[in-house]
């Protein structure tokens, strides 16, 4: 996704790296705020993407609402040539390492949802959206849903 999003924005350097609290620039309105997150759901780390330089002679001056909200669109058009890696979750189960190494051509592992349940969408091990899963051309898909907001995740 770096690569992809370098070869839109240009060549760069990046910084060094300074650890801090989450509010410490992130949440600036030129700052794309990123999670490195697990397959559990949890974020280990997060990063932030200047979309524009940021003189630091010149103080920071926040724009008005109306104005920022055009400006976060027009950066964020620069990053929708990035690909993203979606997983569809059918189901899951557990297994001790002893029933891991016993699997054979022909087990069948028996999953935690019932057949025909929604498939579940993720983007870097977050949920993102519910749906069904479908045939298209002899591959499978999913027909979407549902959206999952942060708050249903």
């Amino acid at each position: 996704a770096l690569e992809a999003a370098s070869a839109t924005l240009g060549a760069g350097v990046l910084d060094a790296a300074v650890a801090g609290p989450l509010a410490g620039g992130l949440d600036d309105d030129d700052v794309a705020a990123v999670a490195l997150v697990a397959a559990d759901g949890t974020a280990h780390a997060w990063f932030g993407l200047r979309l524009r330089p940021r003189p630091e002679s010149v103080p920071q001056q926040r724009s008005a609402p109306s104005q920022r909200g055009v400006d976060d669109r027009s950066a964020l058009r620069l990053l929708h040539d990035v690909e993203m890696t979606l997983t569809a979750e059918i189901g899951r189960t557990r297994l001790p390492v002893r029933q891991v190494l016993e699997l054979v051509p022909g087990t069948v592992l028996e999953l935690d949802r019932a057949a025909g349940a929604p498939a579940d969408v993720m983007v870097n091990g977050r949920l993102v959206a519910r749906g069904e899963v479908v045939v298209v051309d002899e591959e499978y898909g999913i027909r979407i849903t549902e959206i999952v907001g942060s708050e249903g995740a």
